[in-house]
């Protein structure tokens, strides 16, 4: 029986600056595909594969910024880079590490409601061009848009699309 990892720890980079303490959530990217239904001459519809789709991720700070208004607008599209890492503990009291790293740049800065005595939160989107999930360690799943590239496991599935058109 296994029993789930529970997110004892976590610290933020966000282009190179800590945030340790001010951000409190870290959403992940969704993996996904965009798919198209498909009938064609079969006896039901089918899903064609036309790529991924869009990857954006969200993290919550605590209290007002102004480091992170500063970096709204940000002109390159790869210019945002954050880095996640986080510390779970399973319940046979081993401990495993998640870093996620993400460049894109950030779509939206809701600063929320302001309240005399109370900490505030700020929500933190951002358009992502590059995601790479590490575990212990390990690459699991890396996607770099701009280049071409999604490895899975060190399998990189746009390998011979590159090839074949000369990258």
């Amino acid at each position: 029986m296994a029993l789930p990892r529970i997110l004892k720890l976590m610290d933020v980079h966000i282009d190179g600056g800590r945030w340790l303490g001010e951000v409190t959530a870290f959403t992940r990217p969704k993996l996904g595909r965009q798919m198209e239904e498909y009938r064609g001459a079969f006896d039901r519809p089918v899903d064609l594969d036309l790529g991924g789709t869009k990857l954006e991720c969200e993290f919550k700070t605590a209290g007002h910024s102004v480091g992170l208004a500063t970096k709204v607008g940000q002109v390159l599209i790869d210019g945002n880079a954050v880095r996640f890492s986080g510390a779970y503990q399973r319940d046979d009291g081993g401990w495993t590490n998640t870093e996620i790293y993400v460049r894109g740049r950030i779509a939206e800065l809701d600063s929320g409601e302001d309240k005399v005595g109370e900490v505030g939160e700020e929500t933190t989107k951002m358009s992502l061009t590059y995601y790479r999930q590490v575990e212990d360690g390990r690459t699991a799943i890396e996607i770099d848009v701009l280049n071409h590239v999604h490895r899975v496991n060190g399998i990189d599935l746009l390998a011979e699309a590159r090839r074949m058109i000369g990258l």
